[in-house]
């Protein structure tokens, strides 16, 4: 995967997860479960972004 792709991934995971984090905000009013939904996708954005760059990286090495 080479560095454009990778970016190009990354900014598309991202403007989702933006998508979905704008959403959560109402979510979290009306169901009242606190911040535990918008941490939860913090989290698997951040996880998702760390597995791009480490899938890249080992693809470099062959």
């Amino acid at each position: 995967m080479d560095y454009a792709t990778k970016i190009a991934v990354i900014a598309i995971i991202w403007s989702f997860g933006t998508a979905m984090f704008a959403l959560s905000i109402p979510l979290v009013k009306i169901t009242q479960s606190g911040v535990i939904l918008p941490v939860i996708l913090v989290i698997c954005l951040f996880l998702s972004t760390i597995t791009i760059v480490k899938v890249s990286t080992f693809d470099n090495r062959k």
